[in-house]
This record gives C-alpha cells, sequence and structure tokens, in this order.
C-alpha cells in the first residue's frame, strides 16, 4: 500500500517528488517536495510552470498569489522562455510583468513600472546589462517619462519618450 499511496501523491500536478518510509512499527515518513514556479503561461489558459517548464497549474490570469511571476506570451514561448528565465539579472527579475516572444525570434519585455524594452535576438542578457547602466544615470523623475527602450543593438539604445 506505500507503494500506491507514492503512486497516487506522484500524480498530482505539484508534487516533484514523494519519499514514503515504513518501518512496519508505529512510524511512516513522508517527504514531498513541490514544484517551484517560475512563470505564467498566457495562451488560451495561464498555466503556471515550474523551471523545467513543465506546466504545474491552472490559474485565473489576474490571481494575486503569482503576481510576483513573469507573464510570458506569444507563439512558441513556453518552450523558448528557459534562455529569456536565466538570462534575466536577480536584481530585475522582481521588476518583470510580462516578457512577449515577438515573431518567434527575440522578447520583448513590459517592466511592473510600465517601461517596455525590446531585447536583442541572440544576447538577452547583453540587452538587460546595458538597460541596467542606463538607469544607474537616470533619475526616477526621468525615468518615469519614457515610454520604451530599444535594447536590439549591441551597446545602444533608442529611447521613446512619452508624449
Amino acid at each position: 500500500p506505500v507503494k500506491d499511496i507514492s503512486y497516487k501523491i506522484s500524480l498530482i500536478n505539484w508534487v516533484e517528488s514523494v519519499y514514503i518510509k515504513n518501518d512496519y512499527k508505529n512510524t511512516i515518513i513522508v517527504n514531498v517536495n513541490e514544484h517551484i514556479p517560475a512563470g505564467i503561461y498566457l495562451g488560451n489558459n495561464a498555466l503556471l510552470f515550474n523551471q523545467k517548464l513543465q506546466i504545474i497549474d491552472y490559474i485565473k490570469e489576474d490571481d494575486e498569489n503569482y503576481y510576483k511571476l513573469i507573464k510570458i506570451s506569444g507563439k512558441y514561448s513556453l518552450i523558448n522562455s528557459k534562455l529569456l528565465l536565466n538570462s534575466i539579472p536577480h536584481s530585475l527579475l522582481n521588476k518583470v510583468d510580462k516578457a512577449m516572444y515577438i515573431s518567434e525570434r527575440r522578447w520583448d519585455i513590459i517592466l511592473k513600472n510600465g517601461l517596455y524594452l525590446k531585447l536583442a535576438e541572440n544576447k538577452i542578457s547583453d540587452s538587460l546589462e546595458n538597460y541596467i547602466k542606463i538607469i544607474k544615470n537616470i533619475s526616477n523623475d526621468e525615468l518615469k517619462k519614457i515610454e520604451s527602450i530599444d535594447l536590439r543593438i549591441p551597446n545602444k539604445a533608442i529611447i521613446k519618450f512619452i508624449k
């Protein structure tokens, strides 16, 4: 029966691994490791996924329990999101609201402050490092006047201001 219980628990989407040990006297040890959500895929449904890009659960797009997670969209975005997620510097990760996979080849990002970033096709990390260098030299008041920053050209940025 312990194997049956272990198997049934392992079928739950949230469960990454399960370990059950029975000493056949009076103790049962149960250890369950859950998947850690990495983001939300926005397609026909809102799907919670982990770092391995496995779907964990269906959720509501505006579920407040997951508001800190990045939301991704676009054709083939889920299978291409691992590179994006690994390229976002830790200091920037909680500031990203949405990422859109554009023309099945590159990413655009919307930050939680509304700023729109266009990223290079191949060097996502370089684009984001370039953004970090730029904002170090801009005040918060100046940043609020910027609509988007195009970071697709290496070591350059095209800044579009709000009209």
